[in-house]
């Protein structure tokens, strides 16, 4: 397929069928403003196929789910609750403790995967803001979440013959979408009851802060959802299966991308010395001296 003979051809907008699926090109500007702001909400909805609709809950989530009431309730609770500029910088600690961690181990002087040990350090930022601590099944969680990402990444036959009862047996991507989903649902639930637990044990013990407005300014994600449940003030009732669908978007979304982004930094720092080396330049000559570099100082690094 030649996009650019394509679009001289047959014009800027352009309709397109995969198997049963029809795909819509814009290839001017003038018709991607068209569809992302005048018509933005016409196009507003995410294509739903049979792999998707695994990993999604059946698009009842953030990610995936249809534009309406309860996708702008889902989203006003993860930017006006969980994703505060303040709740965001109270996490600084953990980003902080992490990083060092990371850097204490690289600085042992033994070979390390840094694929790994970045999507470690991301998973385990994420897992702690969101949950309160690591967890024992961060492991387990993260080789799951590589394996959704991996199969939602493509089209199965399935997902471009919808209506194919043939096509939907044979396909294994969507099932292998689904038992995923399903054992990354076991593990979040099984880490919600026992944060419920620590919370009751908490409480019969007296452990509770004095000032529950510095307590709930400095708690994670779950902390937030699980208060939001018991007030049960919100338009869209906090019910454990929206708990559900949003830490896992926190997990997806804060996890697979960032530990990517990390991935083809390093990647393209070591594919480039002589960006690599302009970078350590201005970070020397901005901190002189100076061993740990802080949130605060990146701000002054422009370069990078």
């Amino acid at each position: 397929m030649d996009a650019a003979a394509d679009r001289r051809r047959h014009g800027p907008v352009m309709q397109l069928y995969f198997g049963e699926v029809a795909l819509l090109v814009a290839s001017s500007p003038e018709a991607a403003q068209e569809i992302l702001r005048s018509q933005d909400l016409a196009f507003a909805d995410r294509h739903m196929t049979s792999t998707t609709a695994a990993f999604s809950f059946g698009g009842r989530d953030i990610v995936m789910g249809p534009y309406g009431e309860r996708w702008r309730h889902l989203r006003k609770m993860m930017t006006q609750e969980l994703l505060t500029t303040a709740r965001v910088r109270s996490f600084r600690r953990i980003r902080r403790e992490e990083v060092a961690r990371l850097v204490a181990d690289v600085s042992a002087g033994t070979a390390v995967n840094l694929t790994e040990m970045g999507a470690r350090l991301i998973n385990d930022i994420v897992l702690r803001c969101s949950v309160g601590s690591r967890c024992r099944y961060s492991e387990e969680y993260l080789e799951a979440l590589h394996a959704m990402a991996r199969e939602t990444s493509g089209l199965s036959v399935a997902d471009l013959f919808p209506s194919s009862k043939l096509a939907s047996m044979v396909a294994t991507v969507p099932r292998k979408a689904l038992a995923n989903r399903k054992k990354m649902e076991r593990i979040i639930e099984q880490i919600i009851q026992e944060h419920k637990d620590q919370i009751k044990e908490d409480l019969m013990s007296g452990n509770v802060a004095a000032d529950q407005a510095a307590a709930d300014s400095k708690s994670c994600s779950l902390d937030v959802l699980l208060r939001l449940q018991k007030e049960g003030t919100s338009p869209l009732p906090v019910t454990n299966e929206v708990i559900l669908v949003l830490l896992m978007d926190i997990f997806a979304g804060g996890s697979e991308t960032s530990s990517t982004t990390l991935t083809w930094t390093l990647a393209e720092l070591i594919r480039s010395p002589r960006i690599m080396s302009k970078a350590q330049a201005k970070m020397r000559h901005a901190f002189p001296g100076k061993d740990t570099i802080t949130e605060v100082d990146i701000a002054q690094l422009s370069y990078l």
